[in-house]
């Protein structure tokens, strides 16, 4: 239905888990903002209270269902969690929702390689003694 040719950007929905340990409304908003740096297009933000983690998806399966619902209402290809998810976890929580799934670790690290791409191009293009 051409759903890919109308997106310049990824459009993501970020997950937060408040166990009640820290502000998680305030981590939330701050993966709000590292997630625009990174040039993801927020569409939905979820605050979720677990008090224990499920071991392989952090949440429990009828909550990815309800985020994967929402990724499809919402024209979302993208989940983010505040959270820092295990290789396995990302596999688990992707294989459930055909997303592609981030963690706020992988997050920051997109965001050091754009940087360092747009330094590089910089720099090739402004003086011969540019990076000594």
């Amino acid at each position: 239905m051409g759903r890919e040719a109308k997106k310049d950007r990824e459009r993501a929905i970020l997950v937060q888990i408040d166990q009640g340990e820290f502000d998680a409304e305030e981590r939330l908003d701050e993966l709000a903002e590292l997630a625009r740096t990174a040039g993801a297009e927020v569409v939905h933000k979820e605050l979720v209270y677990r008090r224990n983690l499920k071991p392989g998806t952090l949440v429990g399966a009828g909550k990815l269902e309800e985020l994967t619902s929402r990724a499809y209402h919402l024209d979302a290809d993208l989940l983010i969690f505040g959270q820092e998810l295990g290789p396995a976890q990302a596999r688990e929580i992707e294989a459930a929702t055909g997303l592609k799934i981030l963690d706020r670790t992988q997050l920051i690290l997109d965001i050091f390689a754009l940087h360092a791409q747009g330094s590089s191009r910089a720099c090739r293009w402004s003086s011969p003694s540019c990076g000594t």
